[in-house]
């Protein structure tokens, strides 16, 4: 694979070498993400990081409730993520402002844990990050990944998991970076329409690949 190519020469087997996951809601990423776990590589979320730095008591976190209000807030004093989305989803403007306090914090610690892995002595990391691309991540990252869904099915996901109406989901899958633009820019697609075992065993080709792209760099160097 071409792709592939570019790594063996231009990335040195003591460099970790990053994967991105992106696409858009609802494509499956993080299934994605947990069948390279499964398999044994590091793999770093967004997502989990997103949750991290907006706890209670974060600098983010009191900056969301200064612009947002209480209404965001749950009983306990967490943030109300199904309302904060609901809101963001009908307010572009407002999603800019969250996403400028967010953002940042998310990026600073993705990519410290990055460098920790390779200090570890990791050759491989896996990073799943929805807006790659949004935030123009993508030359910090040697290989990026793009899971894909029909629009339908990304709808009737997100409908399903986050218990709001189709038309809501079409509403906030607008708010995102159109699909066919990610795929445009992205080194490798996977598709998500079928069933759970065609999706792992498109992730488990993609693995191989990698990693007998990493035993012909061995080999090379010996």
């Amino acid at each position: 694979m071409s792709s592939f190519a570019v790594l063996k020469n231009n990335i040195m087997i003591t460099t970790i070498y990053k994967i991105g996951v992106t696409g858009s809601a609802g494509s499956g990423k993080s299934l994605v993400c947990r069948r390279f776990a499964k398999l044994g590589l590091y793999v770093i979320s967004s997502d989990k990081i997103a949750r991290q730095v907006v706890e209670k008591g974060m600098p983010a976190y009191k900056k969301l409730v200064d612009l947002f209000g209480s209404k965001v807030l749950l009983k306990n004093g967490s943030l109300n993520r199904p309302v904060l989305r609901k809101i963001i989803s009908s307010n572009p403007h407002m999603k800019a402002k969250l996403e400028n306090i967010v953002q940042p914090e998310i990026l600073r610690e993705l990519f410290s844990k990055i460098q920790a892995r390779e200090k570890k002595g990791d050759k491989i990391v896996v990073a799943e990050v929805p807006l790659l691309f949004e935030l123009d991540l993508k030359n910090r990252f040697n290989f990026v990944i793009t899971v894909a869904a029909d629009e339908n099915k990304l709808k009737q996901r997100i409908a399903e998991r986050d218990g709001v109406t189709e038309n809501e989901a079409e509403k906030f899958l607008t708010l995102q970076m159109p699909q066919q633009l990610k795929i445009q820019k992205s080194d490798k697609i996977i598709w998500n329409n079928g069933g759970i075992e065609a999706l792992l065993m498109e992730v488990d080709k993609i693995y191989s690949e990698i990693i007998n792209s990493f035993i012909d760099i061995s080999k090379n160097l010996t």
